[in-house]
This record gives structure tokens, sequence and C-alpha cells, in this order.
């Protein structure tokens, strides 16, 4: 299903913090997925709950880079994106 749901990531470039906007049709849906944040390197930089359809994260402790953001439910990738952090 990689790729079938409208994750978006925004404002890409970003420095401080971004938005990852994902569709979710219920809040019980919301509370099974998660989004994981992978660096450059392969390591998980963070994991977090997903608030509804729109979630707020923090980079300004994260060094300069391009990372991997993905929505996890059910230990499977259901959507991923790149963003990059000045």
């Amino acid at each position: 299903m990689l790729g079938t749901n409208s994750l978006v990531l925004f404002p890409n470039p970003t420095s401080g913090y971004f938005y990852v906007s994902f569709d979710i049709l219920s809040d019980t849906m919301a509370q099974s997925h998660h989004i994981t944040v992978i660096d450059s390197k392969g390591a998980l930089v963070g994991k977090f709950k997903l608030k509804g359809n729109l979630t707020k994260i923090a980079t300004n402790k994260w060094q300069q880079g391009v990372y991997t953001i993905s929505v996890i439910a059910n230990n499977e990738v259901v959507d991923s994106a790149k963003i990059l952090v000045e």
C-alpha cells in the first residue's frame, strides 16, 4: 500500500519544525498509526504519534540534512516522503 495515502510534509525544506499531513479516516485509525523519522545514515531519529490529520514535529535539535518520514501501521510502512532540514 505504499504511496496510496496522502502524505504531505510542509514546509519543505524546513528549519525549526514541519507539519505532517496525512489523511486519517477516524480517531481509531490515528491511534493505530505512528510516524518514524530516519536520518540519511539509517538511524532512527524519532517516533511520533499521529495527531489526527495534522501533526507538528520540531526539528530544532536535528542536524542539517535529508530525513525520511514514514507513516507506520501494523509494523508496515503505509506511506513515506523525504524532508530537507536546513
